[in-house]
């Protein structure tokens, strides 16, 4: 074993102590470096009830940067859709990989989010409506940071080849 996956093992004891004062139940992360994810780790669970651990596959709600990558998506690629179809159109499938929500209560238990929906009175899409497991934001992070390292360094407001461009 060398020396940085030694390290990255060591914080595992220090991750779920944080976990723990934080009242956070479940957690996927990743490690990028150069533009690429050298190390996942998966700690506590996606379900309470059922006691199912969290896994590389497990779905998050991306929750608030939803409305980040929305905007991003419209502006980019405008939505095209033909007579009234709205995005209440595609309810999201049920999936057991996805963890169910939680908010953490004053001494730390958790308390089940009902998560939230779209349908023809109400839509809350924008607050979770995009879900991805640990191996994809890496790839948008590290969009992101190569996006923002080249119009820093060149002082120009967009990046060849990045799909994050003006138009």
């Amino acid at each position: 074993m060398d020396d940085l996956s030694r390290r990255r093992e060591a914080l595992a004891p220090k991750i779920e102590e944080l976990m723990k004062i934080a009242g956070t139940l479940g957690l996927s992360l990743g490690v990028l470096h150069q533009g690429k994810t050298i190390h996942v780790a998966n700690f506590g669970c996606r379900d309470v009830a059922a006691k199912l651990p969290t896994t590389d596959e497990t779905i998050y709600l991306l929750c608030s940067l939803t409305k980040v990558l929305l905007a991003a998506t419209v502006t980019i690629h405008p939505i095209r859709s033909s007579g009234n179809t709205t995005i209440l159109d595609f309810p999201p499938k049920e999936d057991p990989n996805v963890a169910k929500a939680y908010s953490t209560v004053d001494d730390t238990s958790p308390a089940k989010i009902t998560t939230v929906q779209a349908t023809d009175k109400i839509f809350s899409g924008a607050v979770a409506g995009f879900r991805t497991c640990v191996k994809d934001p890496p790839v948008l992070y590290d969009a992101l940071m190569s996006a923002a390292n080249n119009q820093i360094s060149t002082g120009k407001p967009s990046t060849p080849g990045s799909p994050l461009k003006q138009k």
